[in-house]
């Protein structure tokens, strides 16, 4: 799962840099698969800590730290994001290039309301914004 989660994170970034501008100009990103051969997303994929960090960025604001003993460097020392949360969700099979964007507003609806699967027709259903990579 992490290899299909990190192939679709690499495609959605250069899509985001050419059509961020559809969404908004800050907001934070949590990236989702659905393995193959599965039909539905278990709503508990979504961790507390991603959950809280989606609201954050709504409501607040994220202050983070980038610790400059990273050997790998950093492009900064910190950020402040305020904005939204948005998870990005692709069903992985042969072919899909389609994903959605499901707002963290709609998360938290489909959360109270008890839900535990999501299928990709509710998907499409509550989407803000449904596109496709290349």
């Amino acid at each position: 799962m992490v290899k299909h989660e990190a192939k679709f994170h690499t495609k959605l970034m250069k899509w985001l840099k050419h059509n961020s501008h559809t969404i908004g100009k800050n907001f934070l990103i949590e990236t989702k698969v659905v393995r193959p051969g599965r039909t539905t997303f278990s709503w508990t994929e979504l961790s507390e800590k991603e959950i809280r960090l989606l609201n954050m960025a709504k409501v607040n604001k994220i202050l983070a730290t980038n610790s400059d003993m990273d050997r790998t460097g950093t492009l900064c020392d910190g950020y402040c994001l305020s904005g939204d949360g948005i998870m990005f969700i692709q069903w992985v099979r042969r072919g899909n290039k389609t994903f959605y964007a499901i707002n963290i507003d709609t998360i938290n609806n489909e959360l109270d309301k008890g839900e535990k699967l999501l299928t990709e027709k509710h998907a499409e259903e509550i989407c803000m914004l449904k596109g496709k990579i290349i």
